[in-house]
């Protein structure tokens, strides 16, 4: 089989001028496989930092200690996912990671402690079905550059076909750390 070379320094480029997933996708003509693969290889090189694939991971200013320590592993998004409040869909936030027990929101100010259901709807992007989620506020800090709240959610509950979504989500759109 005949591979395609996409130029490093042209496609992080285009990252960095904030193409979006599907942009690059069509622009290289490669399925998100390829895509999640070739960014794979880019952070594993050090062509490119997970901070220019994932908004808002600029360092911050704790304003809340973490008290628990990371049970899994981050994984960072390729792409811009929105998260709303279902309570209030006009509160939209970006994931920014997330695991099957939680995941870090950019732009949705929370306390620790408040409990919030959110709905995650990925299928622009990937075959991953919207999907709901009870999660409680476990830290809160905000970007030293721009002043965004920071949140981490920890998950509390979720239906098994939320858990199946949150898998292929991961697998398919997402940077492990």
């Amino acid at each position: 089989m005949n591979r395609r070379r996409i130029p490093a320094r042209v496609i992080i480029e285009d990252i960095r001028n904030g193409m979006t997933g599907a942009e690059l996708m069509e622009k290289y003509e490669i399925s998100r496989e390829g895509l999640q693969l070739l960014l794979r290889k880019l952070v594993e090189a050090r062509a490119l930092r997970k901070a220019d694939l994932v908004p808002g991971t600029a360092e911050s200013t704790v304003t809340t200690d973490v008290s628990k320590a990371r049970s899994a592993p981050r994984n960072y998004m390729f792409f811009t996912i929105p998260v709303f409040d279902v309570d209030d869909l006009y509160t939209e936030g970006i994931v920014n990671d997330i695991t099957e027990q939680g995941l870090q929101v950019e732009g949705i100010v929370a306390e620790v402690g408040d409990a919030r259901t959110f709905l995650i709807r990925a299928d622009e992007f990937a075959e991953v079905f919207p999907f709901a989620f009870e999660a409680v506020c476990r830290w809160v800090r905000y970007d030293s550059d721009s002043d965004t709240p920071l949140a981490g959610f920890e998950i509390v509950n979720i239906s098994d076909g939320g858990r199946t979504q949150i898998r292929k989500l991961v697998q398919l759109l997402t940077l492990g750390e």
